[in-house]
């Protein structure tokens, strides 16, 4: 199978490969909104740990912010990486603020498989890793989004690994072709408690709402989508919108 990044099956059994995933401060509403790369960067939050695992050792590794020359030697180094959504995410955690360049984050994303981004191409939209840990895994992630900035560094750090786990093992079905992508569901037509079209937007509405995963959201997200102010919209960006 070849992937969108160019990287066979092959290499990908054959070669050193990590699975990293990181844990950051808590995001600011100017992260969430920004639109395009560099206005990603500008406003990523601040890393308080990193899992890698090797795929070739079985082993975990962490890092924490004082590390991060280490890890990017280290991912600059393998032969490819895997995350879920690291190249709209973690990455630009590291180019803010732990001095990874344009040249060199692009280095990383020519041998980088984003599972996030390689799932919307298989089935036109986004999907959190929590629902396909649920589908192919039988088990919901570790922590949820909400509870991940409470967390102690020996809490967080489980539950990074935990992130990095389910991702390896999401991974390997993608790989050998048995991932299973969770149905598509029609918020308007489902009985649900939470209000989907709210009085105040255009009836009607010009963009659909994605199915949104509330075990994934912060506080503050759900107060939001609550109160009918934040949400995904359907716009072919899958953007973080205030609307």
């Amino acid at each position: 199978m070849a992937t969108s990044s160019g990287i066979t099956s092959l290499y990908c059994t054959n070669g050193n490969g990590l699975i990293f995933d990181f844990e950051t401060e808590q995001f600011t509403d100017s992260f969430r909104y920004a639109i395009g790369i560099d206005q990603k960067i500008k406003f990523a939050p601040k890393l308080r740990v990193a899992c890698v695992y090797n795929l070739n050792t079985g082993k975990y590794t962490y890092y924490r912010p004082g590390t991060t020359d280490k890890l990017i030697a280290r991912l600059l180094n393998a032969d490819f990486i895997v995350s879920f959504n690291g190249k709209c995410f973690d990455l630009l955690v590291l180019q803010r603020h732990h001095r990874l360049g344009k040249r060199k984050a692009d280095q990383l994303n020519r041998k980088h498989i984003d599972l996030c981004e390689e799932v919307k191409t298989m089935s036109s939209r986004r999907w959190s890793l929590n629902k396909l840990a649920r589908l192919n895994l039988g088990e919901a992630k570790h922590t949820n989004g909400r509870e991940m900035t409470s967390l102690n560094l020996a809490a967080l750090k489980i539950a990074c690994r935990s992130d990095v786990s389910q991702t390896y093992r999401i991974f390997l079905k993608w790989m050998d072709g048995s991932l299973m992508i969770p149905k598509e569901t029609s918020r308007r037509a489902a009985t649900v408690d939470i209000p989907l079209i709210h009085h105040h937007l255009p009836n009607p509405f010009p963009y659909n709402y994605i199915d949104l995963d509330l075990d994934d959201m912060t506080e503050g997200q759900m107060a939001e989508y609550l109160a009918g102010t934040w949400g995904i919209l359907d716009d072919g960006n899958h953007t973080f919108v205030q609307i």
